[in-house]
């Protein structure tokens, strides 16, 4: 993957789980870029691929809760 690409993902996550965003956990364009880094590094996640995809915006908001102990709006639900 290239630079951009990653670029693209943050700011696909943020989209999501940004301030004000689509599920807004307040998430921070640093916060995001931190929990992919751990994404990328964790043993326990290293065995699957990195795709930019859903299934890794998912990952790195479990990420967001668990290490920065944001919250997922469940009052949308």
């Amino acid at each position: 993957m290239y630079i951009s690409d990653y670029e693209d993902f943050i700011n696909y996550v943020y989209e999501f789980y940004g301030k004000g965003k689509i599920y807004d956990m307040k998430a921070t364009k640093e916060q995001i870029v931190l929990a992919t880094i751990i994404r990328l590094d964790k043993p326990r996640h290293k065995k699957f691929p990195f795709n930019g995809d859903s299934a890794d915006r998912e990952i790195v908001r479990d990420i967001l809760i668990n290490e920065f102990n944001l919250k997922f709006p469940m009052e949308r639900y």
